[in-house]
């Protein structure tokens, strides 16, 4: 902690003469900076339409792919225990997976409870 703590307030302490020097352009500068920072983000027009749908269905076939190969190398861990743990392992990502994979493809064609995606729009068809 000693060798953090030290160096740590040296800094703060150095910034808050620097802060006292600045002038008042750079203030005004790092004021703007600040409100903009705290202003919440406008998704439709900073970032553009949602793709996390598109992301979970991605994610999901990822995962259906790694576990796939996981469950590959079972029969070379050389021993019991470490095929029971690799099946454990592989198997969860497999069912994680297709969790991910069919809740995506479910969402984009409406069939996906709404509460899951804050939406109480969308209902099982």
């Amino acid at each position: 902690m000693s060798l953090t703590f030290g160096p740590g307030s040296l800094a703060f302490f150095a910034s808050l003469i620097g802060w006292s020097r600045a002038t008042a352009a750079y203030r005004e500068q790092v004021s703007v900076f600040f409100a903009r920072m705290h202003r919440p983000v406008d998704f439709e027009r900073e970032v553009g339409r949602a793709n996390d749908l598109r992301q979970l269905i991605v994610l999901g076939g990822f995962l259906l792919l790694v576990g796939t190969l996981v469950l590959c190398i079972t029969p070379f861990t050389g021993s019991l225990a470490g095929a029971a743990q690799t099946l454990g392992v592989g198997a969860f990502m497999l069912l994680a997976g297709a969790w991910m994979f069919r809740l995506g493809r479910a969402a984009r064609t409406g069939e996906a409870p709404g509460f899951f995606f804050g939406r109480d729009d969308v209902r099982y068809s």
